[in-house]
């Protein structure tokens, strides 16, 4: 997958079928309306190109949290999709085209036979133009325009915002279904207090990189990345009400089976089953056993989730 920024070539001198979108999270919606444009490219011996923004508005709120970074979209998209070439957009460069000189702009700029968007697909000053007025100017360039339907779940819309709403509300097992895979962060390994090696349960602390969704806090069985290999983990994400008096959301986990240092290193963890509430334990005594629950708890759900 070639990734452009202002400087796309089109070697082959083809034309181009473009997906527009944000594409936070890339989820199994994002996923239906790009391999419905890569199929069409495929029949018709079209380029296929993903056009994004690497900092649409959304993204620059600083209270609006994201399902994935960049490198985390353009990951998924190569992983799920594999276009021939995402476009990455600066916002400012497009901001004040309107709706016709923004189309006249893609159809010239990347020779496009046809594009493909959402139902609530916005584009122009202001977001001024909708999906239909993409339809309406491409047909002026006798070009096509393809508004794919949304995916819907048990009556729901499939979107980033509800999968947002899954995470906070501690929903981790439909909020992956619809992700297509579980969510989760990778960052470096901090030092914590060292409680766990006193009870018997070292864990491995983290912040969650800013601007992510902040899951509901409690306790997960999680999916852990070392250096490319998976473990199980036990996941208290929360502010450890028992042990400390820090506001600070930290991610701490005892990874099941795992014994080396991973201090300064970077981690991933991924959320696959809420087992409970964070809450303060009235000795360490309790806490502990509330430990060892949760790692059987976690075993049986893996074992479960591979059979």
């Amino acid at each position: 997958m070639k990734i452009f920024e202002s400087d796309y070539k089109n070697s082959e001198n083809k034309q181009t079928v473009l997906a527009f979108g944000n594409f936070d999270g890339v989820h199994i919606g994002h996923c239906y309306l790009l391999n419905e444009a890569k199929k069409y490219a495929a029949e018709n011996g079209y380029l296929f190109g993903v056009y994004t923004f690497v900092d649409s508005p959304k993204f620059r709120l600083a209270n609006h949290s994201i399902l994935t970074d960049l490198q985390g979209r353009l990951s998924f998209i190569d992983y799920r999709v594999f276009p021939d070439f995402v476009y990455l957009e600066k916002f400012d460069d497009v901001k004040d085209m309107d709706p016709a000189e923004f189309v006249k702009y893609i159809v010239l700029k990347f020779n496009v036979a046809a594009c493909f968007c959402g139902e609530n697909f916005s584009f122009g000053k202001y977001a001024s133009g909708s999906s239909q007025d993409l339809v309406s100017h491409m047909n002026q360039f006798g070009r096509h325009t393809h508004v794919v339907s949304s995916l819907s779940h048990e009556g729901s819309i499939v979107s980033s915002t509800l999968i947002k709403t899954l995470l906070q509300e501690g929903n981790v097992e439909l909020a992956s279904h619809l992700l297509g895979s579980p969510y989760g962060f990778t960052s470096k390994v901090i030092h914590g207090a060292h409680l766990g090696h006193t009870l018997g349960f070292p864990t491995v602390n983290q912040i969650i990189p800013k601007s992510l969704v902040v899951p509901k806090y409690g306790v997960y069985a999680t999916s852990v990345i070392v250096d490319g290999t998976e473990y199980m983990g036990v996941t208290n994400f929360g502010v450890k009400p028992t042990v400390s008096s820090d506001e600070t959301p930290v991610a701490e986990t005892h990874i099941i089976d795992f014994e080396d240092n991973v201090y300064d290193k970077h981690v991933g963890i991924y959320f696959c089953k809420r087992l409970r509430d964070e809450k303060k334990f009235s000795s360490l005594t309790e806490l502990k056993k509330n430990i060892a629950e949760n790692i059987v708890q976690t075993k049986n759900y893996f074992e479960e989730y591979h059979e």
